[in-house]
């Protein structure tokens, strides 16, 4: 099953630090790549560990999927021009602890950015509804939570 609903434009995918979500988007990407007249892009935002963003630009272009990287994540607002033409933009965030400094801003940010475009938030994670809820991410419209264990 795929997170999201196919009308959401931008599909956020949140979590905390020690857990890999890299797998899912590629499964994700994979999936949605497959369906004839679909555009895609994959976005990674922010200072990523290298491997994982290395990772996933290798794989979407062993896929033809197409990949673009914001190094800071105040300029992904002024990219939204040059994704524009895609029907779906998959947006790889920062990973980051609950109790971060770094994560307040970055919630501020997409929950600025839920306002200016049609996005959802995916949230994956190994902690309780509850425990999500009392940190920063319960102030995001989360869509939908994926336990990894």
């Amino acid at each position: 099953m795929l997170p999201c609903k196919h009308t959401e434009k931008y599909r956020f995918f949140l979590y905390p630090k020690k857990v890999d979500k890299t797998p899912l988007i590629m499964q994700t990407a994979l999936e949605l790549s497959s369906q004839p007249d679909i555009k895609l892009i994959v976005v990674s935002l922010g200072g990523f560990d290298e491997v994982q963003n290395y990772t996933l630009a290798q794989f979407c272009q062993e896929n033809n999927i197409k990949h673009i990287y914001f190094k800071n994540l105040a300029k992904f607002p002024h990219g939204v021009k040059q994704i524009k033409k895609y029907d779906i933009v998959i947006v790889d965030t920062v990973s980051r602890k609950p109790c971060e400094a770094e994560l307040i801003f970055d919630i501020s940010f997409y929950r600025w950015m839920s306002k200016q475009v049609s996005a959802s938030f995916v949230l994956v994670t190994q902690e309780p509804r509850s425990f999500v809820e009392q940190t920063c991410f319960g102030d995001l419209p989360i869509t939908q939570i994926i336990y990894q264990d």
